[in-house]
């Protein structure tokens, strides 16, 4: 298979083929390993991915990946780019490494990554990378990859929710209902309520993170803040909680330019606290009226 050069992804093509005559999702007999160290994006892949009928395995850093990836052979590879252990650029430039060695086929890999800026795309260029998909996306991007990679994957196609029953405030300064209403349109294999499930691990995963983030500010560590800090603001961009997210962005920052200001920290800290409340109970009210 002849891989061709990265491309840039454009956020505002559509495909018919998801037009609004039925949700009609493509099915995919593709076997996919997603490499992501947060687990409400880990969910919100695999979920979307099998919605597309695809068969996915889930790994939490660089190393697992590597390893999966001598032991299985996948038809595509998506690949977070920030992971503890070893990063998707180091872990990518392993697996090409045994690619070479081996005389193996190249498999496609698409990066996760939560800019799109030139840089970051050159980046995933030169670590062997052949595509990327932009944190948060939705499911006519992550198709538009899915075609763009595996064309000759497609073995039909069914229809899926019309996410008519979403219910999220109007007015809610907290939630943004068109993030959440992507989920609404999923349906995985045994499970009725995906965005419900979703919520869950949103709501089990995120104290601890807070705590986290706090005891790397206590401690006054850079690297856990933003560390830390990015895998909270990547479920908050998954989830549609963009205070928390923004607030997330300014500790990040912190902690890569280790330079954190006591007072303004504090201040963060305590406001993403305060948001989580708010973003917690909209989430709990709206996963009872389901």
């Amino acid at each position: 298979m002849k891989i061709p050069e990265v491309q840039e992804y454009d956020k505002t093509q559509t495909f018919s083929v998801l037009g609004s005559e039925g949700n009609v999702f493509p099915q995919f007999d593709a076997h996919i390993l997603v490499a992501e160290d947060n687990l409400t994006n880990q969910i919100v892949a695999e979920g979307m991915l099998e919605h597309f009928g695809c068969q996915v395995d889930l790994v939490s850093d660089g190393h697992e990946a590597v390893e999966s990836v001598g032991k299985h052979s996948y038809d595509l590879i998506f690949m977070d780019c920030q992971m503890p252990k070893l990063d998707g650029y180091e872990a990518t430039r392993e697996i090409r490494k045994h690619e070479r060695q081996s005389g193996a086929e190249s498999t496609p890999i698409v990066a996760f990554t939560a800019y799109a800026m030139k840089s970051d795309r050159e980046r995933c260029l030169d670590a062997g990378m052949n595509d990327y998909l932009s944190k948060p996306f939705d499911e006519q991007q992550l198709f538009g990859v899915l075609h763009r990679w595996l064309p000759d994957k497609v073995v039909g196609s069914h229809k899926g929710n019309c996410a008519a029953s979403l219910k999220v405030e109007k007015g809610s300064v907290h939630l943004n209902s068109e993030m959440l209403a992507i989920f609404d349109k999923i349906k995985r294999p045994g499970e009725a309520d995906f965005l419900s499930h979703i919520i869950g691990i949103y709501l089990e995963d995120s104290p601890g993170l807070l705590e986290d983030i706090s005891e790397a500010l206590k401690v006054n560590d850079h690297e856990a803040l933003q560390v830390t800090a990015h895998k909270m603001k990547s479920s908050n961009s998954q989830i549609g909680a963009k205070c928390m997210e923004e607030i997330c962005i300014e500790l990040e920052k912190m902690g890569l330019e280790k330079n954190v200001n006591k007072e303004k920290s504090r201040r963060l800290l305590s406001e993403l606290e305060q948001e989580f409340v708010c973003v917690a109970e909209e989430l709990r009210e709206m996963r009872k009226k389901r």
